[in-house]
């Protein structure tokens, strides 16, 4: 769960995309009740739904992460937290 949402580039795309009275839920629950909140919660954001925007979110990081550690000319774009919004919006 590392690279979804403790590492640094993690993080730079979390906090620009949950919103301010959503992070203390978002960054600090344990992971049973992360994964419950993420999934279930009835919200939206600017984009649409949270749990698209959320799993779009996960998948997108543990994509690239992977990519980053096996193929040698990938590179993370530096507004990554935008094309994964813009996906969410297609």
């Amino acid at each position: 769960m590392h690279v979804l949402c403790d590492c640094s580039m993690a993080m730079m795309i979390w906090v620009r995309i949950v919103d301010m009275d959503f992070r203390n839920q978002f960054f600090y629950v344990n992971l049973d009740n992360k994964l419950h909140l993420n999934l279930n919660f009835a919200g939206s954001v600017n984009v649409g739904k949270w749990p698209e925007l959320w799993s779009i979110t996960c998948y997108s990081l543990w994509m690239w992460r992977n990519k980053e550690d096996h193929c040698t000319n990938f590179e993370r774009l530096q507004r990554s937290w935008k094309q994964v919004i813009n996906y969410t919006m297609r």
